[in-house]
């Protein structure tokens, strides 16, 4: 149970830093545009 736990926190952790650099690419674009 607790080894599943550690993979789903690093999974949603991923998915989290995949979000905000996907937020960082739209405001540097929006600055350039």
């Amino acid at each position: 149970m607790r080894r599943k736990n550690k993979i789903v926190i690093m999974f949603i952790d991923r998915v989290q830093g995949l979000f905000f650099e996907i937020d960082n690419c739209k405001r540097i674009q929006d600055n350039n545009g």
